[in-house]
């Protein structure tokens, strides 16, 4: 059975050395066998497989997708500082109206304190158990 297997695996071997190195003599064996069309199909795909391989364009592919990275890269970075920009403004605006809600309860609080000291100073001049009399007697 090892002996089977080991020879159809050397076969299967030697067939996709033979696609490689001699096309001619595999499409001969094949032709014999009577299996041209599965031969044919695959010189076909190898003949596919040569030409993408010899055809392939590393360096522009290389340059492409760098040229890719690159762009999404000045894109993020862009954006990043557009992001960095609204956020620093919101960041204004709040210590503004931080500082407006400050100043307003300032002027709040001032407001009623001088409100008490008036009270206060008017409660000094006219005593709270004086009345005012109104009525003038002859």
């Amino acid at each position: 059975m090892k002996k089977v297997i080991l020879f159809l695996l050397a076969g299967v071997v030697f067939y996709i050395i033979s696609i490689f190195a001699l096309p001619s003599v595999s499409s001969y064996v094949w032709e014999k066998i009577g299996l041209t069309g599965f031969n044919n199909g695959v010189i076909k795909i190898r003949d596919e497989f040569q030409e993408f391989i010899t055809h392939f364009d590393v360096m522009g592919k290389y340059k492409e997708t760098k040229d890719s990275a690159l762009e999404i890269k000045q894109t993020v970075e862009s954006q990043v500082g557009e992001t960095k920009q609204k956020i620093e403004t919101i960041q204004t605006n709040v210590e503004k109206t931080s500082q407006a809600i400050d100043e307003t309860t300032k002027a709040v609080n001032n407001t009623l304190n001088s409100l008490n000291e008036l009270g206060n100073s008017i409660g000094d001049i006219v005593p709270a158990s004086s009345s005012w009399n109104t009525n003038s007697e002859p």
